[in-house]
């Protein structure tokens, strides 16, 4: 899916956060929206996934301009979101966090549960279903909201900073992931202000000072 925004603004009281700002996310290849802390990346990304509003300008998926009456069904269907924090319900079990997932509630009990371990294993957390989310480590559980990403079968995927609380092992292992999620079609645009993921982006985009 393209992303195109048009023109943008967004401010915060007297504080212009953006001014008729442009920008296009090709189809099926790695965005990075790159820039220290504080620059207004979370906020732009936000915005491209309609989770957030702007004063003037107009946001398009593949060509068709987004509006209050139709981008509910983006948000239910094709968008995915990955973040910083995991956002995922720590008291409950992975399962449990899966079933947040509109389309499982609609399957078969056994082709929902069979889903959940093929996209688990993809993962490398074969046999974490039963788990409670705040016994594993924070890798663990950012490769969870992956996971959740795979069941959901989105055509667009938006993370937020999604190895910046994680060490350089895990960092690696959310990296290649994400590279997999590329290969199978997805759109990803990622928030960060790591070079690493600057280097391995197909597309970027700076805001504000790019020295990270």
């Amino acid at each position: 899916m393209n992303i195109r925004a048009e023109n943008i603004s967004k401010s915060f009281g007297e504080i212009k956060l953006f001014e008729n700002l442009s920008i296009d996310i090709p189809s099926k290849k790695i965005t990075c929206i790159f820039g220290k802390s504080g620059c207004g990346k979370t906020t732009l990304l936000n915005i491209l996934g309609s989770i957030e509003s702007y004063q003037n300008g107009e946001i398009y998926y593949d060509g068709i301009e987004i509006t209050k009456r139709n981008q509910s069904s983006y948000l239910s269907k094709e968008f995915g979101f990955i973040f910083q924090n995991f956002g995922l319900l720590e008291n409950e079990t992975v399962y449990e966090n899966f079933m947040i997932i509109k389309r499982l509630k609609k399957m078969r009990k056994s082709v929902r549960d069979e889903r959940i371990k093929t996209c688990l294993k993809e993962v490398d957390l074969a046999g974490f279903e039963n788990k409670k989310v705040f016994t594993l480590s924070g890798g663990e559980q950012q490769r969870v909201a992956i996971a959740k990403i795979l069941v959901k079968d989105c055509r667009v995927v938006f993370a937020d900073e999604p190895t910046a609380s994680l060490d350089s092992e895990n960092k690696e292992i959310i990296i290649k992931l994400l590279k997999k999620l590329k290969e199978n079609g997805k759109t990803i645009i990622i928030v960060s202000h790591d070079h690493e993921i600057k280097r391995m982006s197909d597309v970027v985009v700076v805001l504000g000072d790019d020295s990270g």
